[in-house]
């Protein structure tokens, strides 16, 4: 009532400003539910704002994602490179030791999502380095730190069908700058050596 006295002995007030205030008056005699109307649209759009910040920060947070990449053309590579995957393995050198060890991964669908996994039905199947002797890397494989994995991505120099040729480019798109060359049974290869495997999310490290 005080409220509305002071309004009754003011000057004259605009006709829309008048109707605002006994409105406010009335909801507070009658309750809060022009109020609660209103209250879930604001809280609607507070949540259309945290979810775009939200978006941008997952976008950020996407595996092999470039700074100069929209959304379009980052799916685009990466669906490109599940339907032409290059063979690559996994070089994993543990904490206090200089004996590095590989495994080859794939891509698995068996999920919601792609992702970098053991080729092997076990999970594991890790290999000594020296395996790998036979094979001519030029320049020599540098190896990861300590602790740390390094994935070499390959493709044949000189393809021969267009599995390969596809293999070659996605190699190229995926993995960056070629780091040499190998030749393994007679052939030559580009190998391409990165510490962030792209697109999708890398297998867990699970020596034997």
């Amino acid at each position: 009532m005080i409220g509305l006295t002071n309004l009754r002995r003011s000057a004259p007030l605009r006709p829309l400003l008048l109707a605002a205030a006994l409105m406010l008056i009335g909801g507070a005699a009658g309750g809060c539910a022009s109020a609660l109307a209103v209250a879930p649209m604001g809280i609607e759009a507070a949540g259309v704002g945290i979810s775009a910040v939200g978006s941008k920060a997952e976008a950020r947070k996407e595996p092999g994602r470039r700074d100069d990449e929209d959304d379009a053309e980052y799916h685009e590579r990466c669906d490109d490179l599940e339907q032409a995957t290059p063979p690559v393995i996994e070089i994993h050198r543990a904490q206090n030791s200089d004996q590095p060890q590989w495994r080859e991964l794939r891509l698995s669908n068996s999920g919601s999502a792609p992702l970098w996994t053991s080729a092997a039905a076990d999970g594991a199947s890790w290999y000594p380095l020296a395996r790998l002797s036979g094979t001519r890397f030029t320049p020599p494989l540098a190896m990861p730190k300590p602790g740390a994995s390094a994935y070499l991505a390959y493709a044949p120099a000189e393809p021969m069908n267009a599995a390969e040729q596809d293999q070659l480019a996605s190699l190229a798109a995926d993995f960056g700058t070629n780091s040499g060359t190998f030749v393994w049974n007679g052939r030559v290869y580009d190998y391409a050596i990165v510490d962030t495997l792209p697109c999708f999310a890398p297998p867990a490290v699970a020596l034997r």
